[in-house]
């Protein structure tokens, strides 16, 4: 048989088949060329690859998604305690609305590798850029908040410097909060810092720089020191022109007490009273208002005269002080012998003959999470209403102003504000900035 026979030299002979090893493969028996081998599906070597790449992207998804889930539960929860909501309320309603969406969005992906980190970065994204548009006058305020109020702890000092950590952190990524003294959804209005007092001038006006209608002119008598002015006064019992001196030195304006006799104004006992220098010292002097004081055919309403006996001199019944004076710029021609007034801007603040009527009481709480607030209660004892009063609060560094509207005769006014974060007012002083009466 030749060598080619396609049944082999075997064929119908009793020998076991050729192993396969020998045999070649091939379908009924015909010869081709060898199959490449395959891989069994059992062997453990690629899959092992493909599972260590594959958890890759939901470990680092859960472990960024870490911080952004804290700085958004301390958003929450800043915002919660700077509304004064009990503590375990807001750390309830954080853990609510921060933790428990994470959770059911997590929920919603059958808790697939990487899901947590996934539903966090998405619920906390939305949380940390919506609540900032929503708060923009705190936010930075509140993360801090949150933070310190978290530390506390570990001790007041690293708490609060944890706050500014985070506030720091705040600063950055929204940038400052809103304008001072504008408050949101229940949050304390900032007290805007007021600028340096500006020091007293005895400007002189030109006389060009108003009108001729709004001049006042008063003939003066006298010399130096001693100028005499007629101003009108009234009260209940109607209007007395009187000689006083025009003096730039003094605060008030004064009146004996025969001439407030005349004007039918009683001094009470329960007076509101003031100390000055005088020629002859120091001395106290009980307070009073009128109803008008007239320079010239201007009347100037509601001022406070200042009882004094002794400011009575060289024919005078009194002086003529700043709380008149002060509301206009003076020029004194001493050839024509008369006084140009000239009012000023501000003349609407009548703080000078309002301070006395105002009781002005206060209090600074700083929290150990940083926060300063002031309570401000101011009580009017004048028989008018106060249109609006600027309380400055002076701490050690920087005043700020706190303002109150509509104080009715006989009655109070309070507010709470909060001083701008990282204010030093240990020690403070509360003044009347500027009034006006109604």
């Amino acid at each position: 048989m030749s060598d080619d026979d396609p049944f082999g030299p075997d064929w119908g002979t009793n020998k076991p088949p050729a192993s396969p090893a020998s045999r070649p493969a091939g379908r009924a028996g015909y010869a081709h060329s060898p199959a490449k081998p395959r891989i069994s599906e059992t062997d453990p070597g690629p899959r092992r690859a493909r599972k260590r790449s594959s958890g890759v992207l939901p470990a680092f998804l859960s472990a960024t998604s870490l911080p952004v889930l804290g700085a958004a539960f301390l958003l929450v929860l800043g915002l919660g305690l700077r509304r004064d909501l009990p503590p375990n309320t807001v750390v309830a309603g954080a853990v609510f609305a921060t933790f428990m969406p994470v959770l059911a969005i997590a929920g919603s992906l059958r808790f697939r590798r990487g899901a947590l980190g996934l539903a966090g970065w998405f619920w906390c994204g939305l949380l940390l850029a919506g609540l900032p548009q929503y708060f923009p006058a705190d936010r930075v305020a509140a993360l801090g908040e949150g933070a310190a109020w978290l530390a506390l702890p570990v001790g007041d000092e690293r708490a609060t410097a944890f706050g500014r950590m985070a506030e720091d952190f705040g600063d950055l990524a929204w940038g400052p909060d809103a304008q001072p003294g504008r408050a949101t959804a229940g949050s304390l209005p900032v007290a805007p810092e007021l600028p340096a007092r500006p020091p007293r001038q005895t400007a002189e006006a030109s006389p060009d720089e108003e009108p001729n209608s709004a001049r006042i002119i008063l003939p003066v008598e006298g010399q130096g020191h001693t100028l005499k002015v007629d101003v009108g006064f009234e009260g209940p019992a109607g209007r007395r022109d009187t000689s006083v001196l025009f003096d730039t030195g003094a605060t008030f304006t004064t009146l004996d007490r025969q001439t407030l006799a005349a004007l039918g104004v009683v001094v009470p006992a329960d007076a509101p009273t003031a100390r000055f220098q005088t020629a002859n010292g120091e001395m106290e002097s009980p307070m009073v208002l009128l109803d008008r004081v007239w320079l010239g055919d201007t009347k100037i309403e509601k001022v406070t005269i200042a009882v004094c006996e002794a400011c009575s001199q060289n024919g005078s019944a009194g002086l003529l002080g700043l709380n008149v004076t002060g509301q206009f710029q003076t020029t004194f021609d001493p050839e024509l012998q008369e006084v140009v007034l000239m009012p000023r801007e501000d003349s609407g603040n009548r703080h000078l003959d309002i301070a006395h009527w105002l009781k002005i009481e206060g209090t600074a709480h700083t929290w150990p999470t940083g926060r300063v607030e002031v309570d401000v209660k101011v009580r009017n004892n004048a028989p008018y209403e106060v249109a609006q009063a600027v309380v400055e609060v002076e701490c050690a560094e920087n005043s700020f102003a706190v303002q109150l509207d509509a104080i009715p005769a006989g009655q109070e006014r309070s507010t709470r504000v909060e001083l701008p974060r990282r204010t030093n007012c240990s020690g403070y002083k509360l003044i009347l900035r500027s009034a006006g009466w109604k």
